[in-house]
């Protein structure tokens, strides 16, 4: 990996947290063909970021660096244009089923990162991640959503 990946790699988050955890997933990830498309946004409940990691594959990573403490938090992805597709694999110990996955419980400045594979490959994907702040329901969805290209 080049530094000129790396550096394109952070320009494309928004939120220190979220920024170092990308950084540190690439590197032990590997991700030497990672593309650039990404949707990323910061908010005062925290930072979160989607970036394609295989076009091809369907593989994708999520981000999320927390600035509150969360309970139940549960990422759900959405595809509105194209074919139906889900979550088919998620690496690691998380709980998924269909187009969630649940993030569970976090701190203040927990980062978690997180590499989902969807099939069949989708044309865009919209990310939205609910769950509850001091006792109140809350959610975080970037304004855009991520197409494939």
């Amino acid at each position: 990996m080049s530094d000129d990946d790396l550096e394109a790699a952070l320009e494309s988050v928004e939120g220190s947290g979220l920024v170092s955890a990308r950084a540190g997933f690439i590197v032990e990830k590997g991700l030497v063909n990672r593309e650039v498309a990404s949707v990323s946004t910061s908010t005062p409940l925290g930072d979160i970021g989607l970036w394609i990691d295989d076009s091809e594959k369907g593989a994708i990573s999520f981000g999320m660096a927390s600035n509150a403490v969360w309970k139940m938090a549960c990422l759900r992805l959405s595809f509105p244009h194209g074919p139906r597709s889900e979550i088919s694999e998620v690496e690691g110990e998380w709980k998924f089923h269909g187009d969630e996955i649940l993030v569970g419980d976090l701190q203040v400045g927990e980062c978690v990162m997180i590499s989902i594979r969807v099939a069949p490959v989708p044309e865009m994907i919209e990310i939205e991640v609910t769950g509850r702040v001091k006792g109140e329901p809350v959610a975080i969805v970037p304004r855009k959503a991520l197409r494939w290209d």
